[in-house]
């Protein structure tokens, strides 16, 4: 087994530049902290490596470095590592081989997107895609957001002019959300192969993505709310169509 003491060592640093998202896109690598987070990679193939400060935290059959703590916390984005971290990869996906599918239009907040991605896992959706303008969905907060979620979904991140015609020319119908009008999500029932598309915080759905929504859906609430947070407005859409869709 590798050990390594000092955070100045050159491993080390190849490491800590895995915090730059195009750094992780280049390597096809990215980290993740913390016992849960490193079973949970385990568990969905991608544990390339663990680092360790402790040697009964190896796993069996994984390639494992040991190390200081001190090295633990220069990697490290919490205030309180626990002293355990691993180095996984990022798969790539040519092509788009799922029937539902989550599409995020730049979506900023980490938390947001951590949580949509539980529950995208959680009520049924095989796949996500983001945008390029959005944040990483490997951004460490993102990461930890998600809970080890994002381990079990096919993720694409590519611009919409690169692969909304393609789901069209596949057959999938394609939701999307409008606070003001559209199909009330109660009149909703999925079709066997669809996408819902959320906008961002700010901005909603661009124009380009509106353009190519087969149906928008309106969850109604009282008049004097404005919006739900787009997080909360994913999911109870997510959990309606796994009700109604029988999936």
């Amino acid at each position: 087994m590798r050990q390594i003491t000092s955070p100045q060592n050159p491993l080390v640093k190849s490491w800590m530049k895995l915090s730059d998202r195009a750094t992780r896109n280049e390597c096809k690598q990215f980290l993740v902290e913390g016992n849960h987070l490193v079973e949970e990679a385990y568990k969905a193939g991608i544990l390339q490596e663990t680092i360790i400060t402790h040697l009964e935290d190896a796993i069996p059959g994984v390639p494992s470095t040991h190390v200081s703590m001190e090295v633990i916390e220069k990697l490290a984005k919490t205030k309180t590592p626990q002293g355990v971290m691993g180095l996984c990869r990022i798969n790539a996906y040519p092509t788009f081989s799922k029937k539902r599918y989550l599409i995020l239009d730049g979506i900023q907040d980490p938390g947001n997107l951590g949580t949509l991605i539980r529950s995208a896992l959680g009520f049924g959706i095989e796949g996500l895609i983001t945008t390029p303008d959005g944040v990483d969905p490997y951004h460490d907060k993102v990461v930890r957001s998600a809970q080890g979620a994002l381990f079990h979904l096919e993720l694409h991140t590519l611009p919409f002019v690169d692969f909304l015609p393609q789901l069209k020319e596949q057959g999938f119908y394609l939701y999307g959300t409008d606070v003001e009008r559209g199909t009330l999500l109660e009149e909703v029932t999925p079709t066997p192969k669809f996408a819902l598309m959320l906008g961002s915080e700010g901005g909603g759905l661009s124009s380009y993505a509106r353009k190519q929504v087969d149906n928008f859906v309106h969850i109604p609430t009282q008049s004097i709310l404005e919006s739900l947070n787009v997080a909360i407005a994913g999911s109870i859409i997510l959990y309606h169509m796994m009700q109604t869709g029988g999936y």
